[in-house]
């Protein structure tokens, strides 16, 4: 059954919102929503990422709390920046930062 539905969430939810997007219960549209929610997940099983394992649920809280503190931070900066713009006007460029993973899920983990 899995294979045949691989995600069967989704599938349910394709269907739905294709009918939904046509307004219409016509047979036409409800045979070919299902079949879009049949095919799609199908086809893009292999695009699936594969399955993680939370060890650590503490370590997503304080990546939420790192993630909110950088964001508060950052718009803080930027308004100073626009607050001071006529006497120091920005500097703007690229940086170069090196990235090697080794895992799939490597952006993820947190030690």
């Amino acid at each position: 059954m899995k294979r045949l539905f691989p995600a069967p969430l989704l599938s349910l939810s394709l269907w739905g919102l294709w009918l939904l997007l046509n307004l219409s219960l016509s047979a036409g549209n409800l045979l070919l929503g299902a079949l879009l929610g049949l095919l799609a997940p199908l086809l893009m099983a292999p695009l699936r990422p594969l399955p993680v394992r939370i060890r650590k649920p503490g370590t997503i809280v304080r990546l939420i709390v790192r993630v909110g503190i950088d964001v508060v931070v950052s718009n803080l900066q930027v308004a100073r920046g626009v607050w001071r713009a006529r006497r120091h006007p920005p500097r703007s460029r690229f940086i170069r930062i090196p990235l090697h993973l080794q895992d799939a899920h490597g952006l993820a983990r947190c030690r």
